[in-house]
């Protein structure tokens, strides 16, 4: 039943609470904040990792009282252990090696055989090439057909959220053909890096920064030929002999750098593209 005694006392009550003059007013904002921290971590955990709500926990730094604090600590503590299992799980795979060394025939059967998702870097620049939407069509387009390397924060920007979904339903990433500079790995390490110090609020995901390499390693001869066969019937602008040579030039001049930057990390593999499939 109403009760218009207390009705009459709803502006004074909500004049208190906006003011936070009050002790109870105070209070109460905290307890506002500590429930609305909960239900942040609670919906992030219904989504399996669909969304990331870390920008929430900054709430935790508007509380006083001791036991809020303390009920804070423990959500915020059970919140970095689902941060951890939501991305633990799914390994992220750089997959490197020359033109038709082929990338893309281990990376289509290591994904079926280890539920990995494979993703293309070269697929992607041609399918932002192809968007009629696209503002970047035809710069991608001479770039590939000139065997230019596509700057860092534009291939970073076509692939960070292809990742980030594959890695939210819990499945393992392998990236086909990336990085082809020490600058593109740098960018996705800062990228990476600026997402997991919880001050970048702009991405809905967090990217697991645990990644591992593999490089097919094969001489000029034996990728010539691959390619070279594909582009009888190959409908793209960077499969005819012309610009493979380019494409060739390019790799081996940039390739060593890339190799060697990434060699110097945990998770590191040569692997000769001259091995059966199933060996790797």
């Amino acid at each position: 039943t109403s009760n218009p005694s207390w009705a009459t006392k709803l502006p004074e009550i909500w004049l208190e609470y906006e003011s936070g003059e009050t002790r109870v007013a105070r209070l109460v904002r905290q307890v506002d904040k500590l429930e609305c921290l909960h239900q942040a971590y609670m919906y992030q955990k219904r989504q399996k990792g669909n969304f990331r709500l870390g920008e929430f926990k900054y709430l935790r730094e508007r509380m006083t009282d001791p036991w809020l604090l303390d009920q804070a600590n423990r959500i915020l503590a059970d919140w970095e252990a689902l941060d951890a299992s939501q991305t633990a799980s799914t390994g992220l795979v750089f997959v490197i090696g020359g033109p038709g060394v082929g990338k893309g025939t281990q990376c289509t059967h290591v994904a079926k055989d280890f539920d990995f998702q494979h993703v293309s870097v070269g697929d992607l620049l041609r399918q932002e090439q192809d968007s009629p939407r696209s503002l970047f069509g035809d710069f991608i387009r001479e770039s590939i057909r000139n065997s230019v390397i596509v700057p860092p924060s534009l291939t970073m920007l076509l692939l960070m959220e292809r990742i980030q979904s594959i890695q939210s339903m819990g499945k393992g990433v392998l990236i086909d053909g990336f990085p082809r500079s020490v600058s593109q790995a740098v960018a996705f390490e800062q990228e990476v890096r600026c997402q997991s110090c919880g001050l970048c609020t702009l991405s809905r995901w967090k990217v697991s920064d645990n990644y591992s390499t593999i490089y097919l390693e094969a001489s000029t001869e034996s990728m010539m030929g691959p390619v070279l066969e594909r582009s009888s019937v190959s409908q793209r602008d960077d499969d005819n002999a012309a610009v493979l040579r380019k494409r060739m030039d390019t790799f081996q001049s940039s390739n060593q750098a890339v190799l060697d930057y990434l060699s110097q990390k945990p998770l590191w593999k040569v692997w000769s593209s001259m091995c059966e499939v199933n060996y790797i």
